[in-house]
């Protein structure tokens, strides 16, 4: 059975951003994502609690949407990651935000020039979803994208509106529940 959800994040400290060297952020009007052009790197991160989905479901796949708060241009290389964990609790600090497990399955986005209020959204992160609903201790638990600059040749950044601004992030993933009882055998 094929099934799709909306994902939201749910609270305040569900979403937010990093900047380097140590500022942690998660109770603003806006994230931000990519780089500045005071040389520091933007890194956010979206929370969706208690998804519901399945451990061992197949994703066919997952879009992450968010709004534009100003309206940014310029090339902008980021790396969409989720956090490897079963539950994934709320993040707490920047030390917290850098010292927790990535997968190890990515999507690389380099998003074109952005409105003020228009949503965009990210490209296919099934990979990633899949990384986590596989995980053995997944039981339908928090899910958190952290959105992380890699490219040192982009100076821009986006500036999607938070939760503290009335606009929810949200996740929409479409995946196959696995029937009950079932299993397959690999020769």
């Amino acid at each position: 059975m094929t099934v799709t959800t909306v994902l939201y994040v749910a609270s305040s400290g569900d979403d937010g951003y990093c900047v380097d060297p140590s500022t942690f952020i998660n109770t603003y009007n806006r994230c931000q994502f990519g780089h500045s052009s005071v040389s520091a790197d933007f890194d956010a991160f979206f929370r969706f609690p208690s998804s519901g989905i399945p451990q061992g479901s197949v994703i066919v796949s997952a879009v992450l949407t968010v709004k534009e708060k100003y309206g940014k241009s310029g090339p902008v290389n980021v790396r969409i990651k989720g956090c490897a964990e079963d539950d994934s609790a709320q993040m707490s600090s920047y030390a917290d935000y850098h010292g927790r497990s990535r997968t190890s399955a990515y999507t690389d986005w380099s998003p074109e020039d952005w409105l003020s209020g228009v949503e965009y959204n990210s490209p296919d992160i099934s990979a990633v979803v899949q990384e986590i609903v596989d995980r053995a201790g997944f039981d339908g638990g928090s899910i958190q994208i952290v959105i992380d600059e890699y490219s040192s040749g982009a100076t821009n950044n986006r500036a999607p509106t938070s939760y503290d601004d009335g606009y929810y992030t949200y996740l929409t993933v479409e995946y196959v529940v696995p029937a009950e009882g079932s299993f397959f055998v690999m020769w």
